[in-house]
């Protein structure tokens, strides 16, 4: 018997090109097993990270707060409680600071003679008293007739002390 033109052989032991049956379906199941767990690694970080999400915002809230006050207190030009070098305080820190909605006037470059022993270089209606305390764990801050409003919520403590004559430690 002979073959037509066109015609091939097909014998047992020679491959045709391309993937057999077997080996898509192992393919697939490989490639859906790797997919998996993917799936399940990517639902796990999003729960991680939902869960951890508020507890951020604490942390960020804290540190807006404790730069607010290490900027106030900077600025600060007395301290009224606790009293540098050795005193501490839990909770309350009170200080008087420039007013910053008032544009002071500079002070002459020289003075026709030297200023007396009691003299202060503030004017008393250009300085305000600011006043921070924790009211169970609220922190409030205060400024003296003008205003008083919450800066921090959820506050489990608040401590201040001095190391020296000019480092003042917040905890």
């Amino acid at each position: 018997m002979g073959l037509a033109d066109g015609q091939s052989v097909v014998r047992w032991g020679i491959r045709r090109p391309g993937f057999s049956l077997a080996e898509a379906i192992i393919t697939m199941f490989l490639v859906s097993l790797v997919l998996g767990v993917v799936a399940v690694q990517m639902h796990e970080y999003a729960r991680v990270m939902s869960f951890s999400a508020p507890k951020d915002q604490v942390i960020v809230g804290s540190q807006l707060v404790i730069e607010r006050l290490s900027t106030e207190l900077n600025e600060a030009t007395q301290f009224i409680s606790p009293l540098p070098p050795s005193a501490s305080s839990a909770g309350d820190i009170q200080f008087v600071k420039l007013n910053p909605n008032l544009q002071a006037t500079r002070l002459p470059t020289s003075f026709p003679t030297a200023p007396p022993g009691t003299w202060n270089p503030y004017d008393p209606t250009w300085v305000v008293t600011v006043h921070y305390h924790l009211q169970g764990s609220t922190l409030y801050r205060d400024v003296a007739g003008l205003s008083s409003e919450p800066v921090a919520y959820g506050v489990t403590g608040l401590a201040f002390q001095w190391l020296g004559a000019k480092d003042l430690k917040i905890t």
